[in-house]
């Protein structure tokens, strides 16, 4: 009989720690709506910002996509620094993962960034 009430039981709180982490780490929890443009030769700094860390759900890793600005680096806190070497429109993918997950993407987000040439 616990055998049987064991695997049910474990299986609704399995269930109920992945419920608590998508409501927390939906599509809607990057906060940041732009990233700021930039100028060759001009020091860069960007913040990306998340609505599930200020809950402390532990959604606090950030991995990026597509083709930063030359020059940039994008670091796993969300923060984009450096100085951009070439002009141009780069659109990146930003991937924001819950930390207790593994490496499980929970909400994506494209963003331009426009570095103007001098």
């Amino acid at each position: 009989m616990f055998k049987s009430l064991r695997n049910p039981l474990r299986a609704l709180m399995v269930g109920a720690a992945c419920l608590f982490l998508v409501a927390c780490c939906s599509p809607d929890s990057i906060a940041t709506d732009e990233l700021p443009d930039g100028a060759v030769g001009q020091a860069y700094s960007a913040s990306l910002e998340s609505n599930c860390s200020s809950e402390g759900s532990g959604c606090s890793e950030w991995s990026v996509g597509g083709g930063l600005p030359p020059g940039l680096t994008f670091f796993k806190d969300g923060q984009i620094t450096g100085t951009p070497i070439l002009a141009g429109r780069f659109t990146i993918t930003v991937d924001l993962r819950a930390c207790s997950s593994g490496s499980r993407v929970t909400a994506t987000r494209s963003f331009l960034i426009t570095i103007a040439g001098t």
